[in-house]
């Protein structure tokens, strides 16, 4: 009887986790899951990579600071027709509002243009979960001799 139990309790173990099967999961693209949830709330900006070629009076920490403080009213709404709109809250002023169109590019970058315009930025290392959303914009002058990638932060 023991016996018999044990290969039930290992049979029904077998059939509870073969029913867990990983192939029905969804997996969302990074188009998906940046239209999914939208709106994005700017969380800040965070300099990497930076070159600084002798400018002793360049504070990274004062510098994101000043953007961030600057930008903390910004949200972007990505639709899936290509367009996305930025609204900048700033009571008791009108939102200011503005649109471009964006595409995802090799996976891993995010394009922003106008129409009709061939000027665009690209932005590198794109990574999208369901809560954050970042990408960067390298080789951006930050002041006097100092180069750096720019780290875009938004939240859900």
């Amino acid at each position: 009887m023991k016996k018999i139990n044990l290969i039930l309790g290992i049979f029904i173990f077998l059939i509870t986790f073969s029913a867990c099967n990983n192939e029905d999961e969804i997996t969302l693209t990074a188009e998906e899951l940046i239209i999914q949830n939208s709106p994005w709330q700017f969380e800040g900006v965070e300099l990497v990579n930076i070159v600084n070629n002798g400018n002793a009076d360049f504070d990274k920490q004062e510098w994101e600071e000043n953007v961030n403080d600057s930008n903390q009213n910004i949200s972007f709404i990505f639709l899936a027709d290509g367009t996305v709109t930025s609204i900048e809250k700033n009571p008791p002023n009108p939102d200011k509002v503005m649109n471009w169109n964006w595409v995802i590019e090799n996976g891993n970058q995010i394009k922003f243009y106008e129409d009709d315009s061939n000027d665009f930025d690209l932005f590198n290392d794109l990574k999208v979960t369901e809560t954050h959303l970042e990408f960067i914009y390298i080789d951006f002058e930050v002041d006097d001799n100092v180069v750096a990638g720019l780290k875009y932060l938004f939240i859900k």
